[in-house]
């Protein structure tokens, strides 16, 4: 424990002394951020994906004690990240906690766009947290997906071709169908993968390629398509080797192939043990 904290305080030291000289306009550059910085951005995005979200509350914690609320938007910006990877790592028996962290990043987006309104990858993250409030606020859904689409309006008028774009759309859409104006969910992770797929591995920030994949592969999965669902989620893996959550689906999706192979093998059995009529076994005797 005393490791742990003396772990902690040396990152945070370390990430103060960097952070503590961020101008405001420093989120206009969340695509290269100070070293120490990118490594806590880093933590948080490893966390994520092993489904660590212990992990996740300590890169949080670090990157509080490093920051005063509204001097740094980048800090913010990543502080409110943090707040977004944890909602999505609560159980859903912890919905009240969910909602807390949604609306936590939700606020903290929201100053760090005060101080850098241009920033795509802002706006693209507050979307992403209004959809997760509409998600576990049902009740309010109509209140929370409107405010998620203009957000993602601003940030295509700064950078229509963010492949976080389309996968956040997708988001909100599912979170209120029919709020963007009919947008096809699984039209947009497709094309969110395939933009995606164009980019610089390097290319920062990380995330939104292997969520999704996923994100694709349950749409696969509730219309029952079993190996489009497989195939969605070995890329997330590709993509992600450490992502729990795909590793996981791509068990359950191989186990229902399996079991449906298993069903249909004795039909398969009884047509080759049926017997054949006089015609078969006449010509078969003149071979």
């Amino acid at each position: 424990m005393h490791a742990l904290l003396s772990t902690t305080r040396r990152l945070g030291a370390a990430a103060l002394a960097v952070l503590a000289a961020a101008a405001p306009w420093a989120l206009a550059q969340v695509d290269s951020p100070p070293a120490e910085l990118a490594a806590l951005a880093d933590r948080a995005h490893s966390a994520f994906y092993r489904g660590d979200r212990a992990a996740l509350v300590e890169v949080q914690t670090v990157l509080e004690s490093t920051h005063v609320a509204g001097s740094s938007p980048l800090v913010e910006y990543y502080i409110a990240y943090t707040d977004y990877r944890i909602a999505l790592l609560t159980p859903e028996e912890e919905r009240a906690e969910a909602r807390m962290h949604y609306a936590a990043c939700t606020g903290r987006t929201g100053r760090a766009l005060k101080g850098a309104d241009s920033l795509a990858e802002g706006w693209i993250l507050l979307g992403a947290c209004r959809a997760g409030q509409a998600r576990t606020e049902p009740l309010r859904a109509f209140y929370h997906t409107p405010l998620a689409g203009r957000a993602l309006n601003r940030a295509e008028e700064i950078d229509p071709d963010n492949p976080r774009l389309p996968f956040v759309r997708a988001l909100v859409a599912e979170a209120r169908p029919g709020v963007l104006g009919g947008v096809d969910p699984a039209a947009e992770l497709r094309a969110a993968v395939t933009a995606f797929d164009s980019l610089d591995a390097d290319e920062r920030p990380y995330w939104g390629h292997a969520d999704s994949w996923v994100a694709l592969g349950r749409i696969y999965l509730e219309r029952d398509d079993l190996m489009r669902a497989r195939d969605a989620f070995e890329n997330a893996l590709l993509v992600a080797p450490e992502y729990v959550q795909a590793s996981r689906m791509l068990d359950d999706v191989i186990a229902r192939l399996g079991s449906r192979r298993l069903q249909s093998s004795p039909q398969r059995n009884a047509r080759a043990l049926k017997p054949r009529n006089t015609a078969d076994i006449t010509a078969s005797m003149a071979i």
